[in-house]
């Protein structure tokens, strides 16, 4: 099957929102930046002209930073009553805690089969277990994970950080360069292989948008 291309972005986002991420960009602080947390811990972006929200510091940081969330390309915003905030690889919110005492910061979950052509697109489908030593099964969402997404997944959060896998890997168009890439889709980010200048490969956090 010839791959297709990225359309998958965060609900609620438009296209033009979802700007693009060259390597090498660097932080800046404008004047009009949001205040600084209690802890002093302050993020912007230059190429988007957007800070990490006042709610959302601590977890952006701890939790991978730029590499596992990219540069916000929203600022807070209130949706069905919550805050969230969009960056190029994922979302955050602000739950009540289960336990009633307050709320928390939550990686939010992200539906991508409604992006693509049909709700039971195939690479979106339930599938059986493939035997191999080197393949985990999650029968809570009936999706495999194999290398090279496996380690990177385990070494980077597992369900926590990254959620269960929601697609097997396949072959996409990347629009921002015309590259294909092999990705796999999870319920709260999408990792993709991609390619170094030296020629070796490596598992990534790809964007949400284009």
């Amino acid at each position: 099957r010839p791959p297709v291309p990225h359309r998958a972005n965060p609900p609620g986002i438009t296209v033009a929102q979802l700007l693009s991420n060259p390597p090498g960009f660097t932080p800046f602080r404008p004047p009009s930046a949001a205040p600084p947390t209690p802890d002093g811990f302050e993020q912007c972006f230059d190429d988007t002209k957007k800070c990490v929200g006042t709610a959302f510091p601590g977890v952006w940081r701890d939790k991978g930073g730029l590499e596992r969330f990219g540069p916000a390309v929203t600022g807070e915003l209130v949706e069905a009553g919550r805050t969230v905030q969009y960056f190029h690889n994922a979302v955050l919110e602000i739950h009540p805690k289960v336990d009633g005492t307050g709320t928390e910061v939550r990686i939010g979950r992200l539906d991508f089969r409604l992006e693509y052509s049909t709700p039971t697109d195939e690479r979106f489908a339930e599938t059986q277990p493939i035997s191999s030593t080197n393949t985990v099964f999650f029968p809570e969402t009936h999706h495999n994970l194999s290398e090279p997404f496996l380690t990177y997944w385990r070494e980077h959060g597992d369900v926590a950080n990254l959620g269960y896998p929601v697609s097997e890997p396949f072959d996409e168009i990347n629009l921002l360069d015309l590259q294909t890439r092999r990705v796999q889709y999870f319920e709260r980010s999408r990792l993709e292989i991609v390619k170094a200048s030296d020629g070796t490969e490596h598992v990534a956090v790809g964007a949400l948008g284009l």
